[in-house]
């Protein structure tokens, strides 16, 4: 009887060693796999809310079955006001970029030298993921409507100008196909393309509704004048300029010239100098210049200095900081991250104010 309970002490021993080797065997192989076969969603990490808002425009509701999560989670790097040009890397932020499977930034030194640091993480021998970047797709296939600044280097700005974000959002498209499972690219790029053909849609008739408020709005005269702290609306006063071409209602003597004339430079790290503030004088007093704007990711004492200059009838425009009213977005969207409503919003308080009365 003893010699029973010693063989069966032993066959469970053994049992429950093979249990463990084997158990021990499966959590090694795991760790060898690729972690994306085993996670629940792909992880698009964007740097700005611009992007951010776009991957999410793409990605919302996608399921693989209906009982399944989202197959995408998007996470935005920068919250809402936070200038690109002078952000700062937070530890949250690598945790983030190293489990993602597609970084979408930018680019064209918008993210400053954070750029060259999100594509050698994408790249690393320990993650591996998709880099997308917005400024580099559309300078690699030669668009004609890329700024360039003075020293000859495009401008990053590339949001404001509605035709070039279209170009972006087909980019990205192609850029989140790659990130789906081989046995579920049937069921998600059909839904990818949905979204896709919708958001498209909507850019639009975004497109179509300015071009009405152009025809609509009272400038007074046919050279309208935006002055604001950086050059971030250079490519939004080319876009308005060349959307009342091309099959649109607009006369030609109706037309309008949109032309910016920034205080700082295209970045919010350049400095204001005490020449281009004289500068500025004239072309205020010769044009009868209606309003000065403020930015949202642009610190006031920027503008400061042309208050002192400005004649009576020029009005600041700065929103106090619980009144957004009159906020006019530049590197950063509104509180709801919200592209489309940001861009309306932006038009409407320029309209606004240069518009006579």
């Amino acid at each position: 009887m003893e010699l029973k309970k010693k063989k069966i002490y032993f066959i469970s021993i053994l049992l429950l060693s093979t249990f463990l080797l084997v158990f021990l065997s499966i959590l090694t192989f795991l760790k060898i796999l690729k972690a994306d076969d085993f996670k629940s969603s792909k992880k698009i990490v964007a740097t700005t809310t611009m992007l951010g808002n776009l991957s999410q425009q793409l990605t919302q509701g996608i399921k693989l079955n209906e009982t399944n999560d989202d197959y995408f989670e998007v996470k935005t790097l920068m919250t809402t006001g936070v200038d690109p040009h002078n952000y700062q890397a937070k530890p949250s932020d690598l945790r983030h970029i190293i489990s993602a499977d597609l970084m979408v930034t930018n680019g064209l030194h918008l993210e400053a030298q954070m750029q060259k640091a999100f594509q050698t993480l994408c790249q690393s021998e320990n993650h591996a993921c998709e880099f997308f970047s917005a400024g580099e797709y559309l300078t690699s296939n030669n668009n004609q409507d890329i700024i360039r600044g003075k020293s000859d280097y495009p401008d990053p700005h590339i949001w404001f100008n509605v035709d070039l974000w279209q170009i972006v959002c087909e980019g990205l498209k192609k850029e989140i196909k790659k990130i789906i499972k081989p046995q579920d690219k049937s069921k998600i790029e059909v839904q990818i393309d949905r979204n896709f053909n919708i958001y498209y849609e909507k850019l639009k008739k975004l497109k179509e509704d300015i071009i009405q408020q152009i025809t609509d709005t009272n400038f007074g005269q046919s050279e309208v004048y935006l002055i604001t702290a950086h050059d971030a609306f250079s490519y939004l006063c080319d876009f308005l300029n060349k959307i009342q071409d091309g099959g649109s209602k607009i006369q030609t003597e109706n037309k309008k010239i949109f032309k910016l004339e920034p205080i700082q430079g295209i970045s919010t790290q350049d400095e204001v100098s005490s020449g281009r503030i004289l500068e500025l004088i004239p072309i205020i007093k010769a044009n009868s210049v209606k309003a000065i704007f403020t930015e949202s990711s642009v610190p006031e004492n920027t503008i400061k200095s042309l208050k002192e200059s400005s004649l009576e009838w020029v009005k600041i425009v700065h929103p106090t900081t619980d009144d957004k009213e009159n906020l006019l977005y530049s590197d950063s969207l509104n509180d709801k991250n919200d592209y489309i409503e940001t861009f309306q919003h932006n038009i409407n308080i320029i309209f606004k104010y240069l518009s006579k009365k």
